[in-house]
């Protein structure tokens, strides 16, 4: 699940469900208030389970203490653009990116247009365990 550039998985009780979701937004949250980071925008792509992980994701965040933008479904660029018209280096798409149905994930940064990679995903993967 914990890859180079993101956070995916199939959707099922042992892999990606709403409560291994929630872990990874307070796990994402704590990661950004460890970087002085309080505040993060948080989308979700068009698939129909999607906006289930979007609020599970954002409750996690929320439970780490971090304040969320919701953006809503929306296209990864468009999260971009949220992340710096409310100048929010924190960003999260809810998205299962090319894969097909049935998958899940999560693309995370830390600032403007960045996209989280190897060791950073690592310090999650770490903070959920």
């Amino acid at each position: 699940m914990f890859r180079e550039y993101d956070i995916r998985g199939q959707i099922s009780e042992s892999e990606m469900n709403e409560a291994s979701m929630q872990q990874i937004g307070k796990a994402f949250g704590t990661f950004l208030l460890r970087q002085n980071i309080s505040q993060t925008v948080v989308g979700h792509d068009f698939r129909s389970y999607s906006e289930k992980f979007y609020n599970a994701f954002i409750s996690g965040v929320l439970k780490a203490g971090c304040t969320v933008i919701e953006v809503g479904m929306c296209l990864t660029p468009m999260l971009y653009y949220a992340q710096h018209y409310f100048k929010s280096r924190g960003g999260a798409m809810i998205t299962a990116s090319h894969n097909p149905n049935g998958w899940t994930g999560v693309k995370l940064s830390n600032d403007f247009s960045y996209t989280l990679i190897g060791d950073e995903v690592q310090q999650i993967y770490n903070l959920c365990i």
